[in-house]
């Protein structure tokens, strides 16, 4: 009993002092403070980009990327132009679709950074099927003066691509 009283104690000390290395390597952290807005520039460019997909029209905001901009689709890594060709796919097997429930805010970073965050519920009727399918999603975009270099999008596929398949 003794000898599991004094492990314990030594774990529990080495715990605190791996907790007290975390809190100073967060303190060091220049990415923790900020400030927020809404309806700025940027996240009045990300709506758009949002309206243009709605409308099947992304190439309409292709002035929004850099040339070389790195565009992620949960695990794949895309161009404007695959980004394009993909999300358009879905008007082949969805119609009505739509966004609801959004919120968007640029992120301005105390080392320079600047992210716009992109909320929504996507909605889309399955032509087939007639079925509405409902997929929350979530996007970024990071900015580089006025141009996106980098976006993120996620969403859980499975229905949607279920869907497809019908």
């Amino acid at each position: 009993m003794k000898k599991l009283f004094i492990i314990l104690c030594l774990f529990s000390t080495l715990s605190c002092g791996e907790n007290k290395q975390d809190l100073k390597t967060l303190n060091k952290s220049k990415n923790h403070f900020g400030t927020i807005e809404k309806g700025d520039a940027k996240s009045l460019a990300a709506q758009s980009f949002s309206k243009a997909y709605m409308q099947n029209d992304l190439a309409s905001v292709s002035d929004l990327f850099t040339e070389d901009a790195k565009i992620m689709v949960n695990d794949a890594v895309l161009t404007f132009d695959e980004l394009v060709a993909g999300f358009s796919e879905g008007f082949k097997y969805y119609e009505n679709i739509h966004h609801m429930d959004t919120d968007t805010y640029t992120m301005h970073y105390d080392d320079g950074e600047v992210y716009t965050n992109y909320w929504y519920v996507w909605h889309g009727r399955n032509i087939k099927t007639q079925e509405d399918l409902i997929v929350k999603g979530y996007a970024w975009f990071r900015w580089k003066d006025d141009k996106v270099f980098e976006m993120y999008n996620a969403f859980d596929p499975t229905a949607y691509n279920l869907g497809m398949n019908e």
